[in-house]
């Protein structure tokens, strides 16, 4: 397995994007993007720019490409509707607050 920090990829629309990590293993890559807090403006971008740049990673590398979203939970209150709107595009929410778990340390596994 191989990891990128600050990761950049230019989408279909021709703009480029960061994110956090790339992890790439065999069969999937993984773009992750942090979040200290989730709002109104962070989580479209993020699923935009996973969107955007995954049919063209997808095609390079053969490979396919998740999105993972690490949230800050620790004393935070999270409004469901964006973690909706994550799961519901099919990214992968990871709470903070719950990194030990093995569940949630295997979904960062490509």
């Amino acid at each position: 397995m191989i990891y990128t920090p600050e990761f950049i990829a230019k989408g279909i629309t021709g703009i480029e994007f960061t994110f956090d990590f790339q992890i790439a293993g065999r069969q999937k890559e993984l773009v992750v993007k942090s979040f200290n807090s989730l709002n109104k403006m962070n989580v479209p971008h993020f699923l935009f720019g996973w969107e955007d740049i995954k049919e063209s990673r997808e095609r390079i590398s053969g490979k396919q490409l998740d999105g993972i979203a690490i949230i800050n939970d620790v004393d935070k209150d999270l409004k469901p509707e964006y973690m909706e709107a994550l799961r519901s595009k099919g990214a992968v929410p990871i709470l903070w607050s719950q990194r030990y778990l093995p569940e949630e340390r295997d979904k960062l596994i490509a």
